[in-house]
């Protein structure tokens, strides 16, 4: 992963987020690696609908941007009209689109789906994208020693892996909150960094507070990155031996 990349917003999969992030100077879209979510179908529409429009929308508004695609709202049992597995035939129409994408797995997806995802990764040949929820954190030594097992199992390497931490929004919470979570994802990432040389973690939240955590950002090189909306702090973390 290139350490250069400075931001991974987490997008949603509708045209309006997808022109915006197409529209973004190539210099600056070459310092981000969005997450981007496929939403779920509009009520009454197939399966093959909305995948076939999200692939669209990629083509045209956003087609050299590389992308870590969340696809968790396609259930485990979905199938096209002609019966193929949803999730791979989407995954099959983005290769033959040649739109560069990295999958996403999450531990609060269906657990069936990992196989699947893991198998789609090794064939892409960019790496895994493991999305992460405070509580994954909690316990630092658990989760990470369940990442290692996950990708020792499907063959992919550490340093093809991002984790991207979401904190969803932390607007609600009051100062020792943000300076409880800022310590214990600060935990995470030194006991992540300790075990793999992961190509990348970022931790992604959203607030309107002024001086509040916009996001964290980690580069493979060790440093540490947290904006706020009115500051920017830098500090750096031990060099590993």
């Amino acid at each position: 992963m290139d350490a250069k990349i400075l931001y991974t917003p987490i997008l949603k999969g509708k045209a309006n987020d997808l022109k915006a992030l197409g529209r973004l100077p190539r210099p600056l879209a070459s310092h981000m690696l969005p997450m981007v979510e496929l939403l779920a179908p509009n009520e009454g529409e197939r399966i093959d609908a909305n995948c076939m429009r999200f692939s669209s929308q990629l083509q045209k508004y956003c087609p050299l941007q590389t992308v870590s695609l969340d696809l968790h709202s396609i259930a485990p049992a979905d199938r096209m009209t002609d019966r193929s597995m949803a999730l791979e035939a989407l995954c099959a129409n983005l290769r033959g689109l040649r739109i560069p994408f990295v999958p996403v797995f999450g531990f609060d997806h269906e657990p069936e789906l990992w196989d699947r995802i893991a198998r789609i990764a090794s064939r892409e040949g960019r790496g895994l994208t493991f999305r992460l929820k405070l509580e994954d954190i909690e316990d630092s030594d658990g989760t990470t020693a369940e990442i290692i097992r996950r990708l020792g199992h499907a063959n992919i390497a550490a340093g093809a892996t991002n984790l991207l931490i979401d904190l969803s929004t932390v607007a609600g919470m009051d100062p020792v909150d943000i300076v409880s979570t800022r310590e214990l994802v600060q935990d995470f990432i030194d006991r992540a960094f300790t075990v793999r040389d992961f190509a990348l973690i970022s931790v992604v939240g959203s607030t309107w507070l002024p001086d509040s955590l916009r996001f964290w950002r980690v580069c493979p090189t060790g440093s540490l990155r947290r904006r706020s909306l009115l500051r920017q702090l830098s500090t750096k973390r031990p060099a590993r031996a």
